[in-house]
């Protein structure tokens, strides 16, 4: 073998070599170049899912003046308080547990009536109040309202025939299990009607006014 036999061979299998070579860098390339395209049209779809919903929290908002966000804040805290005071009033009457009552029979009548006058007050102010903020607050939240008042007159109902004579009956009745939970299902609905009305003023933006003077 001469030296020109042996520098073609060395050429040719260098040449081998490199051609795997290339072959390899090129199936690398390819590889990188399909894994960056996935990675890609992955971050696309999360990015675009995380626009939609942020354009769908934007839907959700709504924007309206200070004068009139003051003014619906006020409402519902007026009929809250008065929403709130009416329920306290009605474990007096309609107890979902237990409850203490004076032993003595003269004192047990007494404090009886006189819960329910306290009730009956803040029956009275509730219903007012709700009536004559119907045309300022959604119809929704307006029917969860008046549901519970309805609620609430049953249980008034119901404490009437327990302890009281009436031209209906003209007899003493009593309060049952079925009226006792009437007063926890007045619990549950006055408490999700606030977080109702909590997660409605949450999505009121107010809206800035830009005009001068």
């Amino acid at each position: 073998m001469t030296w020109d036999d042996a520098i073609r061979i060395a050429l040719t299998a260098i040449g081998g070599v490199a051609g795997i070579g290339v072959i390899i860098l090129g199936t690398i390339k390819f590889s990188a170049d399909r894994i960056a395209e996935k990675l890609s049209a992955k971050y696309e779809l999360k990015l675009s899912k995380e626009l939609e919903a942020y354009k769908s929290n934007l839907d959700k908002m709504k924007y309206i003046s200070k004068v009139r966000f003051d003014a619906e804040f006020a409402i519902y805290r007026e009929l809250s308080l008065v929403f709130s005071e009416v329920v306290d009033f009605v474990h007096g009457i309609v107890p979902s547990g237990e409850a203490y009552y004076p032993q003595e029979e003269d004192k047990r009548q007494d404090y009886v009536k006189s819960m329910f006058v306290r009730f009956t007050k803040a029956h009275e102010k509730a219903q007012r109040t709700l009536y004559a903020n119907a045309p300022f607050v959604s119809k929704d939240i307006y029917m969860k309202f008046d549901e519970i008042l309805t609620l609430i007159r049953t249980q008034s109902e119901v404490f009437n025939e327990a302890y009281f004579q009436t031209t209906l009956s003209n007899a003493e009745g009593e309060v049952t299990d079925v009226d006792a939970r009437r007063t926890d299902e007045i619990d549950e609905k006055f408490y999700s009607l606030m977080d109702d009305i909590r997660n409605y003023l949450a999505t009121l933006e107010i809206k800035e006014d830009n005009q001068n003077g």
